[in-house]
């Protein structure tokens, strides 16, 4: 047999009180296969000494007679094993002693039931039984005692028929024959097989939870810990090993005692230690409608905190990065300057902030170089044109909905914007377009940093950075009713107004060469005389516009001047829009103004089978009034 072989088969310690016991063990353990065996000698307090010997052993259990199997319980976290004296057993013991007198004493320990008076009948004599001892000097009280009541002869254990020689009475000692050693050699060897299985599946279950990502610590009923995983003494930078210790002197504040006191799951908690914060279940484990014990499973609050950033941004399916930043603004004129500066600082805050500039200033440039420049650039950042999207699209958009939430909607659901941006900056652009029956309800998430889904009953917590911004004047659309002022005092926090290019036309040259080089174009194509015809040119589009020139101008270079390419730029601009017209039926009936303007509306937009932007440019006026003539 090899080492491996041996070291896989379980091992029966078996401690001897007498002689005839070990030679009795160590016969029948050669006929046992599969099982190694380890023989001791020894009895009650003697075997102290021999604890050291059953860990070295790597003894599985251990057996002996009672009253050494009982003074070893408890010592040893090593299962017990009791041969106990048998009927059979104290029946060949009396039958020896009786002709040594009619009056014997019984020592014996934790033996099972025996009929007391069926023997007294069988052999004629009377037994006095003493069967209950813990120690030697137990034994010798009940020797004593046994004395006193006339006893003539003792049988029992090895050392109480010692000791009552030494006091001048016969004795005998009750021995196990080797049928009763058998059976609770076969009790060990089925204890031991089991016990075997049970530690290598906790071991399994060790390796595995202390490569889990959480936290676990699993207690007794008495508050003893017999699992406490990596993850856990990272967590709480617990360095010893702390199986079998209370749990209150590892961690304070675990309240598995009170799980196991009260039967009640604690779920989600979130708990404070020393240098952080986890969240963290508790549960009490049942067997058979007992509680045994408890288990707690924890992760830090901040990991959590970025699985889930991750997973929404998985979710969305959208790189939700910001790719400007503040190196990207360029210019050097003061009012430019002033802008990056006064941009720079907002950055460092978490307030809100509202940006004012006509379109084509750079509104999103400045945003996504604030979301690179603050504490959540490593955030999403999610960007949303509030003037692109009709009500009920910008709504979904918006707050997100669950599965079933309207005809068409996605399965499994699709998280909005908010939830999309928690833990990095959420950019609203054209905020003054966003209606009035939507208002309140952004107006609630700003609050409350809380959202509900379409179609949900469930609040998810959000946290972002909110930017906004706008190219008309909001206090206007205050006064005129079209926007909430307590929404418009919530997102005008801090204030970003941005330059006109007609503002700092200074920096047309430089803006013009940097666009073109991002195009290829490396030859200076902007001269004195063309700088100034930039100049001259009062750019309504703004940088938006010059960048668009600046492209056309690198593919048209190489087949006509500079010059004559702005000339032709300028005559388009020059030029009347073409407006949108078609020949229309409209009836009405005779009603109240207000209803015959919505008749009216309403009719024109179906003329243009419902683009309402096409309608709007047909009737000269802002896709905002029809929306607001329709409601």
């Amino acid at each position: 047999m090899d080492l491996k072989e041996s070291e896989n088969k379980i091992t029966i310690g078996i401690v001897a009180p007498y002689l005839s016991f070990k030679e009795s063990a160590t016969k029948i353990s050669r006929q046992i296969e599969n099982v190694n065996f380890e023989i001791f000698e020894g009895m009650l307090e003697e075997t102290e000494k021999l604890i050291p010997k059953f860990y070295e052993k790597k003894i599985d259990v251990v057996l002996s007679r009672a009253g050494t199997a009982n003074y070893l319980q408890g010592r040893i976290d090593l299962p017990v094993v009791s041969c106990e004296i048998t009927f059979y057993d104290l029946a060949v013991a009396l039958k020896k002693v009786k002709r040594f007198g009619k009056k014997i004493a019984v020592i014996l320990f934790g033996s099972k039931e025996l009929d007391i008076p069926l023997l007294e009948e069988i052999f004629a004599i009377q037994i006095i039984h003493k069967h209950s001892y813990k120690d030697k000097d137990s034994i010798m009280i009940a020797i004593k005692e046994s004395i006193e009541e006339g006893c003539e002869v003792i049988v029992g254990s090895s050392f109480a028929v010692e000791y009552a020689l030494e006091m001048g009475i016969p004795g005998l000692t009750v021995e196990s024959r080797e049928n009763s050693l058998k059976d609770a050699l076969k009790e060990a060897e089925n204890i031991a097989r089991v016990r075997r299985r049970e530690q290598e599946r906790i071991e399994e279950m060790k390796v595995m939870l202390d490569f889990a990502y959480s936290g676990v610590i699993s207690v007794t009923a008495e508050g003893k810990i017999q699992m406490f995983n990596k993850t856990a003494k990272r967590i709480m930078s617990v360095t010893e090993d702390p199986i079998g210790k209370y749990i209150e002197s590892v961690v304070p504040n675990s309240h598995l005692k009170e799980v196991v006191e009260t039967g009640q799951r604690q779920i989600g908690e979130i708990q404070q230690l020393k240098t952080t914060s986890i969240i963290t279940s508790r549960v009490p484990v049942i067997l058979k409608g007992e509680i045994i014990g408890a288990v707690a499973t924890f992760h830090e609050a901040g990991n959590i905190q970025r699985w889930e950033q991750k997973l929404r941004r998985e979710a969305s399916g959208k790189g939700l990065i910001a790719k400007k930043t503040f190196e990207n603004i360029k210019g050097s004129h003061p009012a430019m300057r002033d802008a990056v500066e006064k941009a720079r600082h907002y950055a460092k805050s978490d307030l809100p902030i509202l940006i004012y500039g006509e379109t084509g200033t750079g509104k999103e440039v400045f945003a996504q170089s604030i979301h690179n420049g603050s504490p959540k650039t490593s955030g999403p950042f999610v960007a949303i044109n509030c003037s692109a999207l009709p009500e009920s699209l910008l709504e979904s958009e918006l707050f997100g909905y669950e599965e079933g939430a309207f005809t068409g909607a996605k399965k499994g659901g699709k998280p909005g914007v908010f939830e999309l941006a928690h833990g990095g900056t959420l950019f609203l652009d054209e905020i003054g377009s966003i209606s009035k029956a939507l208002q309140p309800r952004l107006l609630r998430v700003l609050q409350e940093k809380e959202v509900m889904r379409l179609g949900s009953d469930r609040i998810v917590p959000v946290d972002f950075r909110l930017i906004t911004a706008t190219n008309v004047n909001l206090t206007d659309t205050v006064k005129s009713g079209d926007f909430r002022s307590d929404l418009y005092f919530r997102i005008h926090v801090l204030n970003l107004r941005l330059p006109t290019l007609r503002d700092h036309k200074e920096d047309i040259a430089e803006l013009a060469v940097f666009f073109l080089r991002h195009e290829g174009v490396e030859k200076s194509l902007i001269t004195k005389e063309f700088e100034q015809k930039l100049r001259a040119y009062d750019w309504p589009g703004n940088i938006r516009e010059l960048e668009s020139f600046c492209r056309r101008l690198s593919i048209l270079e190489s087949t006509m001047t500079a010059f004559e390419v702005f000339g032709e730029y300028l005559d388009e601009m020059k030029e009347e829009p073409v407006k949108v017209t078609r020949k229309t039926d409209i009836s009405i009936d005779i009603a109240p103004w207000e209803e015959m303007e919505r008749d009216i509306f309403r009719q024109v937009v179906n003329q243009f089978d419902g683009n309402r932007t096409l309608a709007a440019e047909a009737l000269g006026i802002s896709r905002s009034t029809i929306w607001k003539k329709l409601r």
